[in-house]
């Protein structure tokens, strides 16, 4: 990808950064301040090439650069081909939690290369597999059924997941465009299917035993699917079949020690979804048929924990 850019006639700066969590930060911001700004103009465009973590800070800062300048995203994971690339949420964390720093700012273009797959661990495909799932589960019971039936054949040839990557930006770009800034009860918020769960889970990990975001996202969408069927949201037969299916790839599925760890109590509390003292969790009404938001205050979330079903 570098050496065609640099025989283009444009002039180009790389700048390299590790792909992981930890640069989604403000001395990361910084960094890139003061690598890029003697050197760019408003008709200047970033480019990032990497992993969700990357999209997320380099989009951040291609929003408050010069109040905003263009970008384009090379996602290289397939969790960032099927997610973060989709939808203009660029965000670094905060010391109180993932995320919490952040704006809506569209790249220009998106590129989405499945050869960069080829790079990946099984376990990596897994885990972005998890997000791809997501998107079946809020809207489309029969791509589940096939990502259920072919999941073994799917983690051991790459080739076959080009399908399911358009399939589910497909599914991602129809909610997104109902409701592009997540507005209150638009079905954006869909999309935080499991992750008001995944991201205490996330953080609260981070300096050790980290999980992978996949790796949260299962234990999360584990945890919204107890809710829900203790709400009478969702069926019990539909909640263990998700279950069943993320054990099957491999994916964690026992959350309840960091349910009720002080930790994620205090997590919830910053969530960038809450309102007041009441946290919202995104709860499915089964596989394909949707979901719908329930709020709860934060002092009574412990027991409404205390009555899920322990599998």
């Amino acid at each position: 990808m570098l050496p065609s850019l640099e025989k283009s006639a444009y002039e180009i700066l790389s700048v390299p950064l590790k792909g992981n969590e930890s640069i989604k930060s403000l001395e990361t911001f910084i960094f890139l301040e003061n690598k890029l700004l003697p050197f760019i103009d408003r008709q200047t465009t970033l480019i990032a090439i990497g992993g969700g973590a990357i999209g997320d800070v380099v989009g951040f800062s291609a929003s408050v650069l010069l109040r905003g300048i263009p970008w384009i995203y090379l996602p290289t994971t397939l969790l960032s081909q099927v997610d973060s690339s989709i939808g203009g949420k660029t965000a670094i964390n905060s010391t109180f939690g993932k995320n919490l720093i952040g704006s809506f700012h569209f790249p220009s273009l998106v590129i989405t290369d499945t050869t960069f797959l080829k790079t990946l661990t099984k376990k990596q495909i897994a885990s972005g597999l998890v997000e791809l799932t997501k998107h079946a589960l809020i809207e489309d019971r029969d791509l589940f059924d096939e990502l259920e039936q072919n999941h073994t054949k799917i983690l051991n040839d790459i080739d076959l997941l080009p399908s399911y990557i358009f399939k589910s930006i497909q599914l991602k770009v129809k909610i997104i465009d109902q409701d592009w800034f997540e507005e209150d009860q638009g079905t954006r918020q869909y999309l935080n299917l499991g992750h008001t769960f995944a991201h205490a889970f996330e953080s609260i990990t981070k300096n050790e035993n980290s999980l992978l975001h996949g790796e949260a996202v299962a234990l999360g969408l584990c945890a919204a699917y107890d809710l829900a069927v203790q709400q009478g949201a969702c069926c019990v037969q539909d909640r263990d079949r998700v279950k069943n299916y993320l054990n099957s790839i491999d994916m964690p599925t026992y959350y309840q020690e960091l349910l009720f760890s002080d930790k994620t109590q205090k997590y919830f509390k910053v969530d960038k979804k809450k309102k007041g003292e009441k946290i919202t969790f995104i709860l499915p009404k089964g596989i394909g048929k949707g979901c719908h938001l329930f709020s709860v205050s934060q002092p009574n979330t412990q027991k409404i924990f205390s009555l899920f079903s322990v599998n």
